[in-house]
């Protein structure tokens, strides 16, 4: 079973993504989007905190805690990487700004390429492989296939469901199946086989996160 997880690990994260999204986008308009980029505060603070603020606080971590060199790549890699749907899915629970929490993960993903590259060599250039790139095509593919084409396929199921009442149940299935997801990415990842950490880090970086 832990065998399947890992050799379609991607589609899972895909999945849990595409349901999150598309139940959201059904409470969700073309305006609540033009809101937020008319008032950019808000989404150019959090943007500012997630590229910088979260890979400082790592490198804090690591300056405090001297872990070894790959586990300090690792949790560097990831402060560097852009946040999670998960963060939608927290948002939309927490009835906060879910229009903003979404495009704060599109622009944060995207200006990943240049920004994660930018602040590994920057904080951790003696751990960085030589070869390490970003995979350009296909974080514009993942960002088009489980985000956006969902979000938007989401909003145009909304239109016909009417109601807010619709909608939000609609939504809320929709969750359910993206959270009993996750739950099953725990389950193959706590099953998955242990790696060894003294292995030098990964030249490339994985193609999504949850």
């Amino acid at each position: 079973m832990f065998d399947f997880y890992l050799r379609h690990e991607w589609w899972f994260a895909a999945a849990q993504l595409a349901l999150a999204m598309l139940g959201m986008g059904a409470t969700l308009s073309v305006d609540d989007f033009v809101a937020v980029f008319r008032m950019p505060r808000a989404l150019v603070a959090g943007a500012i905190i997630q590229v910088l603020g979260i890979p400082l606080l790592a490198l804090g971590v690591n300056a405090t805690l001297a872990p070894a060199a790959g586990i300090a790549f690792g949790l560097l890699l990831v402060a560097a990487m852009p946040g999670g749907s998960m963060s939608n899915v927290v948002t939309w629970f927490a009835r906060g700004s879910v229009p903003l929490s979404i495009a704060l993960t599109v622009v944060v993903t995207l200006s990943s390429i240049a920004t994660a590259p930018l602040v590994l060599r920057l904080f951790a250039g003696d751990l960085v492989p030589a070869d390490f790139r970003m995979p350009v095509a296909v974080i514009a593919t993942d960002i088009g296939l489980c985000l956006l084409g969902p979000l938007a396929l989401g909003m145009a199921v909304g239109v016909p469901l009417g109601s807010i009442h619709r909608r939000s149940v609609f939504a809320r299935w929709c969750i359910r199946l993206s959270l009993t997801v996750v739950l099953l990415i725990a389950i193959g990842s706590a099953g998955a086989p242990p790696t060894n950490a003294t292995r030098p880090p990964p030249a490339r970086i994985p193609r999504m996160k949850v």
